[in-house]
């Protein structure tokens, strides 16, 4: 990309967060959240990691278009909310640390069971994998573990029961729920457990080399978070300085335990492999900033199918399609195009943007609803899911094509249901 060309794109970008200004768009909604990660993704990739790669212009000025399509749907959206009062909130600055809402014990013992099930996930593969808890202490042997997990992978070897199948939805799910308890919690044990959720997932990544698994777990916490601090404030959120050093905190955090994670599976800690290892998390990082915009301009469009790919689940149920292993093939570095590949395959380069219009416009529904009803289940929910299909979507793929996803988010209504019913 010629200098000219990068210049061109940091207009655009500025164009877009000056558009935000003035939509007046919240940075907590599903529209804020999906522009902030996808110029966070472009920025990192084009401006300072970018080294020789060869970025095409046009496939991430679509990417920034449908960011700024997601904030047009939100700002139509604020049309056909009517005006009430909103509930009462106690004072963002008073030096109440209480939660606004609270609930009684029956969510948080289904919390505590929801993880232990989770961490009987864990042991279940090791058993079935025939490892023992002693030779996890030893690190070498742990590093052979989690490369021979990830070789079986690869090489479709790995062959999981239906009972190890239905533990990994917990993986999934109990991240979803202590994401969302969170912000209800009244003590540091509470808080203790909600993180605790984390741990299962974690686990898989030093265990079996699920980082994807661990990824997503990290969306779900964040996703339920976001929805649950939401609830708890009314919509009446004030960027902290304390929130944004805890997300990069956060952030590092994760990043640290992927290295750490790959060191595991190569066993090899040689100048050579480190530099390997850089390598590739770069390219998990941003590798997908090079690959899509180059699949669409090599890509012929004209037949497109309406929801197939951004919601394979279905289709894949009744057998009109096949989720193929890895997804996708390899372009340039990466196979990995983010959830709009297969929204464009769907609706095409227009009703692709019309798609993230139709997002911000639904999600933002979803946000009046959690904030002036006291109980909104369903919407809570949905929201939650609004906020994982931006964060999945914008870095790997539409989360809708995995059974485990939606059953997660099945289960997570109904824990949602019994949190609300619940309430002091």
């Amino acid at each position: 990309m010629s200098i000219l060309d990068k210049l061109f794109l940091l207009a655009i970008i500025g164009a877009v967060f000056f558009a935000a200004k003035v939509l007046k768009i919240r940075w907590y909604s599903p529209a804020g959240v999906y522009t902030v990660a996808s110029v966070a993704y472009i920025g990192g990739a084009v401006f300072l990691f970018g080294g020789g790669v060869e970025y095409k212009l046009w496939g991430i000025i679509w990417w920034l278009l449908s960011c700024l399509a997601c904030m047009l749907g939100q700002k139509i959206s604020f049309s056909f909310v009517k005006s009430a009062p909103l509930p009462a909130v106690p004072d963002a600055d008073s030096n109440d640390t209480a939660p606004a809402i609270r609930y009684k014990k029956t969510p948080w013992i289904l919390l505590v069971l929801i993880i232990f099930i989770a961490f009987a996930g864990i042991m279940l593969s090791l058993v079935q994998r025939g490892i023992s808890l002693s030779s996890l202490l030893d690190i070498s042997q742990l590093g052979q573990i989690n490369h021979n997990a990830a070789v079986d992978r690869y090489e479709g070897n790995s062959t999981p029961s239906l009972d190890s199948q239905l533990f990994v939805i917990f993986y999934y799910f109990a991240p979803l729920c202590g994401g969302y308890m969170f912000n209800f919690s009244d003590g540091k044990l509470s808080k203790v457990i909600t993180l605790l959720s984390l741990c299962p997932a974690l686990l898989s990544m030093a265990f079996f080399n699920g980082k994807s698994t661990f990824i997503a777990a990290c969306m779900l916490w964040g996703s339920a978070f976001l929805v649950s601090l939401i609830k708890t404030k009314r919509g009446r959120i004030k960027l902290r300085a304390r929130w944004v050093i805890g997300a990069l905190l956060a952030f590092f955090a994760v990043i640290v335990l992927l290295y750490i994670s790959m060191c595991l599976r190569v066993g090899d800690l040689s100048a050579e492999t480190r530099a390997v290892i850089n390598k590739k998390i770069l390219v998990y990082a941003f590798g997908h900033v090079e690959a899509f915009p180059l699949w669409l301009e090599t890509v012929e469009l004209g037949v497109y199918d309406f929801g197939a790919n951004t919601f394979m689940l279905i289709p894949r149920m009744l057998g009109f399609a096949v989720r193929e292993q890895g997804v996708y093939g390899f372009m340039g570095n990466s196979n990995v195009f983010t959830a709009n590949r297969g929204i464009i395959q769907d609706f095409g380069i227009f009703g692709g943007l019309i798609f993230w219009f139709a997002v911000g416009l639904i999600s933002n529904h979803f946000i009046k609803n959690v904030i002036r009803k006291k109980r909104s289940f369903i919407s809570t929910a949905l929201l939650t899911a609004s906020f994982f299909f931006v964060l999945y979507g914008s870095l790997i793929i539409s989360p809708w094509i995995y059974t485990s996803y939606v059953a997660a988010f099945a289960a997570f209504a109904v824990f949602v249901t019994v949190a609300e019913l619940n309430r002091r």
